[in-house]
């Protein structure tokens, strides 16, 4: 049996490691495939131990082992069929499972992933395939890059294995991380264990918090109303907190590695809506007035919001100053500025 060490691999491609990886731990989610390692692949095969017991094998067909990087490459010009192939046991696996693909994103290269299975009696040699699930998962950017991918088992029940299939150009792939997701809630199970959410729950996640400080200069009083959004537009959202003035916060509970828009507003009118004349203020880095938005790895400090008063018109008069003197706070009222001169005679 050849044995290689996850740690290291894992650190090497930027895969997390987790416990549930240990060799001493019952409890095996993760297979991680170390592409072309020297000490893991012999002829064709990926040889790897522990593995979760789902697993069942990973191989080459075309292509060669770099085992300097290491990696599975193929060279451009190469006009053989080439590709990798990951086989499961659909008896001990019946969900989904992440998979994280670290590689080389080649320009003018195409790479599918592909489902396959084998139809039985009538075809008996030939896989059938679900073809190309992703479209292209090149983008040519020529850089090392690492994307993670659902792969539907629960809808494919009859597939058994997953192809990485070359179409034109070159490949590089170093590793391939499978990780079991029990709850189909697209975090790996091992994650959820580390980090205390329930992998047979999709109502439990992994989550994380931000803090921070908002700020107003302003003269409207009401409560503040501070939030994460998921939707660049929206100004309502599940994860949100109170404030009764300008002051430190901290918003918990956000999920890991989705993409948060933190904001905040002063409910003037306490209507419980952010309304369009109301002060509001987002997340915006030191220099910019574009607002950032947040994909969050764990817990993250800093997140400091200036709300000020809208001036839809631009005027120089806000909103709220011209509601409550009767004016369109939409329309201009082109009020002169300071310093001015005003000539009270005319030469006739």
């Amino acid at each position: 049996m050849w044995i290689c060490c996850a740690l290291t691999l894992s650190l090497l491609h930027g895969v997390q490691p987790s416990l549930a990886d240990d060799p001493s731990s019952n409890a095996v989610t993760d297979a991680l495939i170390p592409w072309g390692d020297s000490t893991c692949v012999s002829n064709e095969d990926v040889l790897f131990s522990p593995w979760p017991e789902w697993m069942v094998s990973a191989f080459k067909i075309g292509g060669a082992w770099d085992t300097n990087m290491p990696a599975w490459i193929v060279e451009a010009g190469d006009t053989n069929v080439a590709s990798l192939n990951i086989e499961v046991d659909r008896f001990r696996l019946t969900n989904n499972v992440l998979m994280q693909l670290d590689y080389v994103d080649h320009s003018n290269a195409t790479m599918m992933l592909d489902l396959y299975a084998f139809p039985g009696t009538n075809e008996p040699n030939e896989p059938v395939f679900t073809s190309n699930l992703f479209n292209n998962l090149l983008s040519g950017n020529g850089g090392v890059t690492s994307r993670t991918f659902t792969i539907p088992f629960s809808l494919h029940t009859n597939a058994v294995g997953i192809r990485l299939r070359r179409d034109a150009g070159a490949m590089t792939i170093f590793d391939t991380l499978l990780s079991s997701d029990r709850d189909d809630d697209g975090y790996a199970d091992s994650e959820e264990l580390a980090l205390g959410s329930d992998p047979d729950s999709a109502l439990s996640v992994p989550c994380a918090a931000i803090t921070g400080q908002v700020f107003y200069a302003g003269v409207q009083t009401g409560v503040i109303h501070v939030l994460a959004t998921t939707n660049a537009a929206d100004w309502v959202s599940a994860h949100y907190l109170t404030l009764g003035m300008p002051g430190i916060y901290t918003l918990a509970g956000l999920p890991l590695r989705k993409t948060w828009h933190p904001r905040a507003y002063r409910d003037v009118n306490d209507n419980g809506v952010a309304d369009d004349w109301e002060p509001r203020g987002e997340y915006l880095t030191f220099g910019s007035t574009n607002p950032v938005s947040l994909v969050l790895t764990g817990n993250t400090g800093s997140i400091n919001i200036t709300m000020a008063d809208p001036d839809s018109d631009g005027d120089g008069m806000s909103d709220a100053a011209e509601r409550a003197l009767g004016l369109d706070p939409y329309s201009s009222n082109s009020f002169t500025r300071l310093p001015f001169l005003e000539q009270f005679e005319t030469d006739t």
